[in-house]
């Protein structure tokens, strides 16, 4: 059965495939989500994590060294967010960051450090997920709940196209889908020069 989001045949001598059998990292995490949690608010979009951020920041002194005189300018908060999405997808925990932030010695990684703890744990607080964070999540439900990968209609096998592009969010999906141990195979094809 080569069709890894396939749905059986409708009828003798016809086929379906039922779900759109291709889609993107983030649109198959936001899909496991909201499987995972019924109800919750939509994957926030960049303009919704704009908003956020600003709520965040306006809400209190977390920038405290030279940052703090261009607080309100458009471009840094433009990049904030681009820093925000980095440490998302690479698995950085409200936690993590305000440890990091203490043992830092430079006054602007103190910064944007506590900025992303305070912002993972509003977004927390508040049952929101981002595209950037949406793998992450989506990871540790589908580790919780195997039967999560079946309903979002994983049966058979992953294909993985431009792997190498691939963030450690999404590897860590994944996994989580297809384990080395599991029923689903996982095909991954890359571009060593991409």
């Amino acid at each position: 059965s080569g069709s890894g989001l396939g749905n059986p045949p409708s009828s003798a001598g016809t086929a379906r495939f039922g779900a759109t059998p291709v889609t993107t990292h983030a649109l198959l995490a936001t899909r496991l989500v909201a499987t995972a949690r019924p109800g919750r608010p939509r994957t926030l979009r960049d303009v919704d994590e704009q908003i956020v951020l600003d709520r965040v920041m306006n809400a209190s002194d977390l920038l405290r060294s030279d940052l703090r005189s261009i607080a309100s300018s458009n471009t840094l908060r433009d990049a904030l967010r681009r820093v925000l999405h980095l440490l998302s997808q690479n698995g950085v925990t409200a936690d993590q960051a305000e440890t990091a932030s203490k043992k830092s010695g430079d006054a602007r990684a103190k910064d944007v450090l506590r900025l992303f703890a305070a912002y993972q744990r509003h977004i927390g607080e508040c049952g929101l997920t981002t595209f950037y964070d949406a793998a992450w999540e989506a990871a540790r439900a589908v580790h919780a709940d195997r039967s999560l990968a079946a309903a979002a209609g994983l049966r058979d096998v992953v294909l993985v196209d431009d792997f190498q592009d691939l963030d450690a969010g999404q590897f860590e999906l994944l996994r989580a889908l297809a384990p080395p141990d599991g029923k689903v195979a996982l095909e991954v094809f890359g571009d060593p020069t991409g």
